[in-house]
C-alpha cells in the first residue's frame, strides 16, 4: 500500500516537470515549421508500389538519408 501512495505522488507531479512536456513542444515546433513552410520532410527516394519489394530492401540496407516514400499508381505528391 504505501508503494502505491509513494507512485500515485509520483504520477501526480509529473505534468510540472518541463522535460516531461516535450513531446508537446516538440509536436507544436514541427507543425508551426510546416504550417511556415521552413519545415518540409526530405525525400531520399520514390518507389512505386509495383516495386515494393525494392523499397524493402533499399530500407534494409541502411542507405537512406530521409524518407522513403511508396507512390499508388504513379502518383507523387
Amino acid at each position: 500500500m504505501q508503494r502505491l501512495v509513494q507512485l500515485r505522488r509520483v504520477c501526480r507531479h509529473r505534468g510540472l516537470h518541463p522535460r516531461w512536456n516535450l513531446r508537446a513542444r516538440a509536436g507544436h515546433f514541427v507543425r508551426a515549421g510546416v504550417r511556415a513552410g521552413t519545415f518540409r520532410p526530405r525525400v531520399d527516394r520514390t518507389f512505386d508500389l509495383a516495386d515494393l519489394a525494392g523499397a524493402h530492401r533499399y530500407l534494409e540496407a541502411n542507405g537512406q538519408f530521409g524518407k522513403v516514400v511508396v507512390t499508388v499508381g504513379g502518383l507523387s505528391g
